[in-house]
């Protein structure tokens, strides 16, 4: 029994060992044909499809490879390929593939997808030629053949043909309606492409390729925030697009909406998007550069978009937006030559040509800027023809029933008419400029003005100031026409013509306030305080401009250091106004030059409070406390949570100023740091940083961090006026001066100019001078030079020379007190009779200053009006008792009129007169009045 068993044992063992071995063997079995079958064409290509339809495009198109890769010599893996790589958005890869296929073995689909890829490339007659030698699809099929077939024809701007393949399908149809509203923006009719759209997006509202057309239309039409929302939809995972195309389309429209709102951060984040999902899509880089842009990080705009130029040197908008970049960067050269590209490759492109003439203006050829201007204005007026009622309202917002897309349009109008006004302007063409202004609507005169002040800003006098006159001449009461005059001539270094059309436009109707506020303005620069006080009272008389005069004479005191006066002038404006910060604003600067900061910081921090919602007034009452050495509190109000992510740039710098001014330096240049991250197109954050080596010492850094500033920043003047400072610290008064030439010739710096001037006379140059005489051949109104030009010229004893520059500021300034007494002293030391004529009026117009009180005093007595003259300097020895000269005359005068022991009592304090021109005079006084000089 045992032995049966065993033997059964036997055998057991052995039945249960083959079954385990056939048992694996049918495992195995199911395992390669499982696996055969997933990897066979047919599996790879099902997938590829599933994949596809659910729109994992990624997914589609790495099964689609992995079946061309096994299997390259069948048809149908080529033709799954193309597809694929077509909806993955990879097109130009698309159509390489697809040269792989002869088109005799290319299915029906597939010739389909051929011509899809034609028309995205830009193919358009190959394109239709092969959707013509098709065989007629059915109805099924009609629909995309007949939007394909439209979108070419419109691409050999066969727009009347295209339209007509769509129209009849558009109602049914969300894709051939998206397709037809395409065609009738081309065609400018903004208002059916929203209506089109609109219908389209609403029978197919997860349709990324209608909703993208819905988004453009409103795009086009100046509706962003509809058109931004759209955008939003079209992105969300819900939407559904027919490719990876649609989905970036969609992608590029968020960004671009979202800058044009200025949510520069929203816009970077769907470009982040679209960067990972299509780097290879041909609008990324554009939209990198507009990004950049946005954020003035000009050089990675500038890269990002010289590789679209570069890759589409055909692309319009890149060379536009290229040139805005070099125009940002002071390149003018540059940005006129990307500019014509533009406009090379789309002569229609208004803007471009737009900017093109803005350059050109600034380059100074107005007259090429015209030429190419104004024909392109005439074909787009013509094309858009603008409604009556928008050309004759005052505000775009007073026109019942005008569209978006009218707005738009009169917008783009108005934009380019205001180029080709200053343009004719600078080009000395009085005509065609009248013709522009009298059809400019009220509300774009301030537009007006900023635009013609760009143009004069590198002219100086000539043909444009020359036209601004004779036109404003010609309408001396159109007040628009005078301010608008007034500007160019400020711009153009003319203020004595400025103050001409001010007057006038002062006295002619509702414009007058504003006027009379800015001639106040302009005679306090020229030091005519008087005059600008005459301005200020007479507005302040009228009902209409008592916040102007209230402001002007705030002004003028506080030019005069009547701190009280000026304050009480800024409680009057304030009253006027309540909702206008300007009053509180100018006040706590009054009172932080006043040295009464306490107060200046209750007004601050009371203005803040009042506008909690106001991040701006934060940051302006801070830099104010910043400037006015009071840092600690500056840095309290820039310890907010709510800064608007638009200014948190400005937040740091400011904040990094005031820790700076604390002593934190290490603080400081952190936040300067973090100010040039988020405005890496700005200079301050970088020429603080530059600073900041400088103060610790490290000169060569300085130096270096500087040179990197102008290479970025080629045009602007500051760099260049650091670089000339820190040279001059350093004895380089050579180099100092050539920087401060360059920062001359950039910024129109008379500052500048004056500066090199000191640094060629320091460094022994003999034509130090000059640099004066230059400047003022170009710029002859800028009088603190003429004033230096004299004084340089009585140093070395050129009395004629230095009289000829007061003269010529007399003339041009006539109330400038202190000019007239230099002059009457000259004259006086020259001998001439208009000297005492000349003193009477300096005092005159300054009657406590005790130095022009002494002039006038002295001339008196050497002029044998001895009585008057001594009391006149007596006055004046009382308001300055620690001034040798007037001490010196009035001693002089008492010794004139006899009375030589009062003459010896008041000279004797002086002790050696050598330092004084009459030393010998003094002498004789002291002795015969029986004292000697006062040793002590």
């Amino acid at each position: 029994m045992n032995g049966q068993s065993a033997q059964w044992t036997g055998v057991g063992s052995m039945r249960h060992g083959w079954c385990w071995s056939a048992l694996l063997a049918l495992l195995l079995l199911v395992l390669v044909a499982g696996c055969s079958r997933g990897g066979s064409v047919e599996a790879r290509l099902e997938r590829a499809d599933r994949y596809g339809a659910a729109g994992d495009y990624r997914a589609a198109l790495v099964e689609a490879r992995a079946a061309v890769l096994k299997y390259p010599d069948d048809a149908r893996t080529h033709a799954a390929f193309v597809t694929a790589l077509y909806r993955a958005g990879q097109t130009v890869v698309a159509a390489q593939e697809l040269e792989r296929i002869a088109p005799p073995a290319r299915t029906p689909a597939l010739a389909l997808t051929a011509v899809r890829i034609a028309v995205d490339l830009g193919h358009y007659q190959s394109a239709l030629d092969a959707l013509r030698a098709q065989p007629p699809a059915g109805e099924a099929g009609g629909g995309e053949r007949a939007i394909l077939e439209a979108r070419a024809l419109a691409g050999l701007n066969r727009l009347a043909e295209a339209r007509g393949l769509l129209v009849p399908r558009a109602a049914a149809d969300p894709l051939a309606a998206s397709a037809l509203a395409e065609i009738l923006l081309r065609e400018g009719d903004s208002d059916g492409a929203l209506a089109l759209t609109a219908k389209a997006a609403e029978a197919a509202p997860r349709n990324v390729a209608v909703l993208v057309g819905r988004g453009e239309a409103l795009l086009r039409a100046g509706q962003i925030a509809d058109a931004e929302r759209v955008f939003t939809a079209a992105i969300d995972r819900s939407a559904r697009p027919d490719g990876l195309l649609e989905r970036f389309r969609a992608l590029g429209g968020a960004v671009q909406t979202r800058l044009a709102l200025g949510r520069v951060a929203d816009a970077e984040r769907a470009l982040e998007a679209l960067s990972a999902e299509g780097p290879g899509f041909i609008a990324t880089a554009y939209l990198r550069g507009a990004v950049a842009l946005a954020k003035r990080d000009y050089t990675v705009a500038s890269e990002a978009l010289t590789e679209v130029v570069r890759a589409d040197e055909g692309n319009s908008a890149g060379w536009q937006m290229l040139g805005s970049v070099q125009l940002a960067q002071g390149n003018l050269s540059q940005a006129e030559t990307s500019l014509r590209r533009a406009v090379a490759a789309a002569p229609d492109n208004l803007a471009a040509r737009q900017a093109l003439a803005e350059v050109q203006i600034r380059l100074l050829r107005p007259s090429e800027a015209v030429e190419a201007l104004a024909p392109a204005l005439e074909q787009f007026e013509s094309r858009q023809p603008l409604d009556p009622r928008l050309a004759s309202a005052s505000a775009q917002d007073e026109v019942g029933g005008a569209t978006p897309a009218q707005l738009a349009a009169r917008s783009q109008r108005y934009g380019a008419r205001l180029v080709l006004l200053a343009g004719n302007i600078a080009a000395g063409r009085r005509q065609e400029a009248s013709a522009i202004l009298q059809e400019l609507p009220p509300e774009l005169i301030e537009s007006a003005r900023m635009q013609l002040a760009a143009a004069a800003m590198p002219q100086g006098p000539g043909p444009g100031l020359r036209t601004m006159r004779e036109m404003a001449d010609a309408s001396p009461h159109d007040a628009t026409l005078q301010l608008l005059a007034a500007s160019f001539a400020i711009r153009a270094g003319a203020p004595d013509l400025a103050e001409v059309f001010l007057r006038r436009a002062m006295v002619t109707g509702p414009l007058g306030a504003k006027a009379g506020g800015e001639l106040a303005a302009v005679l306090v620069s020229r030091g005519r305080l008087p005059a600008a006080r005459a301005i200020a009272s007479e507005l302040s008389r009228r009902r209409d401009a008592i916040y102007e005069g209230a402001m002007a004479l705030a002004l003028v005191e506080h030019t005069s250091h009547n701190a009280d006066a000026a304050l009480r002038a800024l409680d009057d404006a304030a009253r006027a106004r309540p909702d206008e910060v300007g009053p509180q604003l100018g006040a706590a600067r009054i009172l932080l030059d006043a040295q009464r900061a306490d107060e200046a910081v209750r007004r601050l921090q009371g203005l803040v409070a009042a506008r909690p919602a106001d991040p701006q007034v934060r940051l302006v009452a801070a830099e104010l406390l910043i400037r006015g050495h009071r840092p600690r509190d500056a840095l309290a109000l820039l310890a907010t949570k709510d800064a608007p992510q638009s200014l948190a740039g400005e937040f740091a710098y400011a904040a990094g100023r005031a820790e700076v001014a604390t002593g934190d330096l290490a603080a400081g240049r952190r936040l300067f740091e973090e100010a040039r991250r988020a405005l890496p197109g700005s200079l301050m954050p970088a020429i603080s940083l530059a600073l900041l080596e400088l103060r610790e010492g490290h000169v060569a850094e300085a130096l270096k961090a500087v040179r990197e500033i102008q290479a970025q920043h080629a045009s602007a003047a500051a760099p260049f006026v650091l670089e000339g400072d820190i040279l001059a610290r350093e004895k380089d008064f050579a180099g100092a001066a050539e920087a401060y030439s360059k920062a001359a010739r950039l910024g129109v710096l008379w500052q500048a100019a004056v500066r090199e001037f000191q640094m060629r006379a320091l460094a022994g140059s003999e034509d130090a001078e000059a640099v004066l005489v230059r400047w003022l051949n170009t710029r002859p109104a800028d009088f603190p030079v003429r004033r230096i030009l004299a004084a340089r010229y009585l140093e070395s004893g050129r009395r004629e020379l230095a009289i000829a520059q007061y003269e010529r500021i007399a003339t041009g300034a006539p109330e400038d007190a202190t000019t007239l007494n230099n002059l009457a002293w000259l004259y006086h030391e020259t001998g001439d009779r208009r000297a005492l004529g000349v003193a009477r009026q300096a005092a005159a117009l300054a009657p406590d200053n005790p130095e022009i009180s002494d002039t006038l005093g002295w001339l008196l007595v050497e002029a044998g009006s001895v009585p008057d003259g001594l009391t006149r300097l007596q006055a004046a020895l009382a308001a300055a008792p620690g001034s040798r000269v007037i001490r010196g005359h009035v001693g002089l005068a008492l010794y004139k009129a006899g009375r030589k022991r009062e003459a010896a009592s008041v000279l004797s304090p002086l002790g050696d007169p050598a330092d004084l021109p009459e030393a010998e005079r003094i002498r004789t006084a002291l002795a015969e009045g029986g004292a000697a000089p006062d040793a002590t």
